[in-house]
């Protein structure tokens, strides 16, 4: 079961790092404000989730 995990996380890291290298070229033409907020955004984003994911089993542990 770890092998598989490990396997599967590998593929994704692998194809997430081909995937920016190729859209490379495409993020250079949205140069300025919009990449600028992409951190911020993603943090967010990241941010949210995670509060999520904590209410959720914060409510299952209280049943």
């Amino acid at each position: 079961m770890i092998l598989a995990f490990s396997l599967g996380l590998a593929a994704v890291l692998v194809a997430l790092g081909l995937i920016l290298v190729r859209a490379r070229t495409t993020l250079h033409r949205f140069r300025g404000r919009p990449l600028r907020w992409l951190p911020v955004v993603s943090a967010a984003v990241v941010a949210g989730l995670g509060l999520m994911m904590a209410a959720t089993g914060m409510a299952h542990l209280t049943q």
